[in-house]
């Protein structure tokens, strides 16, 4: 019957485009340069208030991440990382409980969650000193 077939493809070309929209997210691939100038240049106070001005960190961290506003990672114990730091979410950190907020084009939260997470553990900070450091 042609008009059932041409309905049912009509219907699975609707849930393929709905499904597309529901699952896509908006991906931006940067370089270190680009990134380095836009924290810089508009995220400035972010990055003087929470890692000191050290862009330079901030690019290395993000470059195990490929520089990927939406990386994710899902480790096999069930923590998923999120962003250009990869990082997950924290429910005692009210500023850090939302993984939305890392996979975007704006890095305020994701720098500042940074911070709080990752780099105010000693350890933590540390091992990305020693794992950007130039030597």
């Amino acid at each position: 019957c042609v008009p059932c077939s041409y309905d049912l493809m009509r219907a699975v070309c609707v849930l393929l485009v709905l499904f597309g929209t529901v699952v896509t997210r908006s991906e931006i691939i940067y370089d270190p340069c680009e990134l380095a100038k836009i924290w810089k240049y508009t995220y400035h106070e972010d990055v003087t208030k929470y890692l000191g001005g050290n862009v330079s960190l901030a690019v290395c961290i993000a470059g195990y991440r490929h520089y990927n506003t939406s990386w994710e990672l899902n480790h096999p114990n069930g923590t998923v990382f999120y962003g250009v730091f990869g990082l997950t979410v924290s429910p005692s950190i009210p500023e850090c409980t939302e993984y939305s907020m890392w996979v975007n084009d704006g890095f305020a939260s994701d720098i500042e969650c940074l911070n709080k997470t990752v780099l105010i553990h000693p350890n933590n900070a540390y091992m990305y000193d020693r794992l950007c450091a130039t030597d």
